[in-house]
């Protein structure tokens, strides 16, 4: 029986915990809750469960898009999409490109990135494309980066 509406305002995206409590305060006091039923009846606290849950707001979706020519290209990732594969997020140009690398600047190697590898925000990748192509993914804006010194 649903006993309340509630509205909650997100100021960002991410999960945040949302924890419910309740206090019995039997003066009217500034601050304290009580729940009626629909006769306005008051509901003892003792009847009440609280389920402690989360909730999870998505970035709004924007879709990114830059012309790459042939050769090389370097480039990174500006969004965040749910499938962050080179498969996935490169397949606006999937047949015009033969290679992708990564720095790895623990090893001073650089490393081939095979169809299945998950790409990171803040890494340059450089693409090498065999013809021109336009290169399209959606996600959202990313918007924070952890660098280590």
């Amino acid at each position: 029986m649903p006993i309340a509406n509630l509205t909650i305002e997100a100021i960002g995206p991410g999960t945040s915990p949302l924890n419910f409590t309740h206090y019995s305060c039997y003066e009217p006091t500034v601050g304290s809750s009580r729940l009626f039923d629909k006769q306005a009846d008051r509901i003892p606290p003792e009847n009440i469960t609280w389920i402690n849950s989360s909730i999870t707001v998505a970035a709004p979706q924007e879709t990114f898009s830059k012309d790459l020519v042939e050769g090389w290209n370097l480039i990174s990732l500006p969004l965040t999409a749910d499938n962050m594969t080179v498969s996935s997020v490169f397949s606006s140009v999937a047949g015009k490109y033969d290679a992708i690398y990564r720095y790895d600047a623990e090893t001073h190697n650089w490393v081939a990135l095979g169809a299945d590898d998950t790409l990171e925000n803040g890494v340059g990748y450089f693409i090498h494309m065999t013809e021109n192509g336009t290169w399209t993914y959606q996600g959202s804006a990313y918007t924070a980066m952890s660098i280590s010194a």
